[in-house]
């Protein structure tokens, strides 16, 4: 699966005022909610947050976008586009009961974490690397050790900014989540619900660190098949060269006959058949038992 890009995320100390731009959207106004449940604030303005706040907005979530810069013209024409508000990092926190914290690991220390403290933290980050040990904590565990009063609950990280713009059409629909508080959980599912996926708990925030390393697994279900198809090309390419270069030459008694259709002749062939061998291995099991039943 894609990793999270965090583009132009705009992290860190927050500017306090604003003046003239903290609280307004892409409308001129601010779009907070008289139910605060349905108010989300999300902390980074680059491809990722854009991408859940557009997701958000049409799942008719008030959604505030936090950034450290509210006022640069190029973060106002890319929000503008999600129907989300843009408004500064401590303004979008004061108004929302949940915050999707969309920045990286790295940047936590730099966000205005006493605002943080009470509120339900979706954590969205990735991993770049696998860390293991003793002493390694997840970046949702880290995220719960700076902010101790909030409840962190990991989720959306297995979904690029590509599946949420488009609802998942491609891709898996699931969505897992961890967390040490169950009510703050139980409000995430009912957003991930909310955005058309499908919530799936893998229970406490320890889990975390295994979610964070499933978008560094490549294809982990394909290594069998894989073996597989490739047991089937070394076969035939094989068999191929002991008939159209081992037996001919045999035949006609010459050895330097044949040699060229190697890499090409050959290849091409092997990989038509691998082709045709696997098609058959997929469907033909599964019409046996029309088959059977028609016999019978």
């Amino acid at each position: 699966m894609d990793n999270l890009s965090f583009g132009t995320d705009e992290v860190g100390l927050v500017d306090m005022g604003g003046a003239g731009t903290n609280g307004v959207g892409a409308h001129g106004k601010s779009k907070a909610a008289h139910n605060p449940d349905k108010v989300v604030a999300v902390l980074g303005s680059g491809d990722y947050g854009r991408a859940i706040s557009r997701r958000l907005v049409s799942a008719g979530y008030n959604v505030l976008i936090g950034s450290r810069d509210p006022n640069r013209s190029k973060i106002k024409t890319l929000v503008r586009q999600t129907g989300a508000t843009l408004t500064g990092q401590d303004a979008a926190i004061e108004e929302a009961a949940m915050v999707v914290v969309a920045v990286g690991r790295d940047h936590y220390d730099h966000l205005p974490l006493s605002l943080l403290q009470g509120k339900i933290l979706i954590d969205v980050s990735n991993n770049t690397e696998r860390r293991k040990g003793p002493h390694y904590r997840s970046n949702a565990e880290y995220l719960q050790g700076l902010v101790q009063d909030g409840k962190v609950v990991k989720g959306f990280n297995v979904l690029s900014a590509y599946a949420l713009e488009n609802g998942g059409l491609q891709g898996s629909k699931e969505v897992f989540l961890a967390g040490d508080h169950a009510d703050a959980k139980m409000k995430v599912s009912e957003m991930v619900r909310a955005m058309g996926f499908h919530p799936v708990d893998w229970g406490n925030l320890a889990a975390s660190r295994d979610i964070e390393d499933v978008p560094l697994r490549l294809m982990p279900s394909w290594k069998r098949p894989v073996a597989v198809v490739f047991g089937i090309f070394v076969f035939l390419w094989i068999l191929a060269f002991f008939s159209f270069q081992i037996c001919r030459n045999i035949q006609s008694g010459q050895w330097d006959e044949n040699w060229k259709r190697i890499p090409l002749t050959n290849f091409n062939r092997v990989i038509a058949i691998t082709a045709l061998w696997t098609l058959a291995f997929c469907y033909i099991p599964g019409k046996y038992p029309y088959l059977h039943a028609m016999v019978l």
